[in-house]
């Protein structure tokens, strides 16, 4: 698909991105209509960076509804569009979606690993603390879940932690 150039199609697209985490907050039913509108927008008018975040969000519904394969195809297509369109900005929120809610299902628990420290590095790049400090709460958990030794993990949290604080501090 093109990408999209209509102002109006690409306000849509941000207003229907930002309304995921609210939804969530207040109203989960909410999730699916708002998924499928921004997917749906994305069909009709072709896709822009803030269309990962849709698909990503499609694909986590999915697999909660034990549609995996479809749900982990949403992710993967989520994951190309930040490549595509270079976007740093949502990558956090991306990477930190599909590598707690979606990849697990398809592929080995350590694979989960490297994309959410990936995803921590851009975040602390762009300032994006919070979905940096998802990825460091969900990498050491992970690694638990995963058999590390519990030394080892706490060595982790302690050191990826301390670096998040870090860049706190220092804005």
């Amino acid at each position: 698909l093109p990408e999209i150039e209509d102002p109006l199609s690409l306000a849509i697209m941000r207003l229907l991105a930002s309304l995921y985490v609210p939804a969530l907050s207040a109203k989960p039913e909410l999730m699916w209509p708002v998924s499928l509108a921004h997917i749906d927008l994305c069909e009709q008018k072709g896709w822009t960076a803030v269309s990962a975040i849709g698909y990503v969000i499609y694909g986590m519904l999915l697999c909660i509804q034990e549609n995996i394969p479809k749900g982990y195809w949403a992710g993967l297509l989520a994951i190309k569009l930040l490549e595509r369109f270079h976007a740093k900005a949502i990558s956090g929120q991306v990477s930190f979606i599909f590598s707690t809610q979606i990849q697990h299902w398809q592929e080995p628990l350590r694979n989960c690993l490297p994309p959410l420290l990936d995803a921590l590095q851009i975040g602390l790049e762009v300032g994006d603390l919070t979905y940096g400090s998802f990825c460091v709460e969900n990498y050491c958990f992970i690694l638990f879940w995963a058999g590390e030794n519990l030394d080892e993990v706490h060595k982790q949290q302690n050191l990826y932690t301390d670096l998040v604080v870090r860049k706190i501090k220092s804005e």
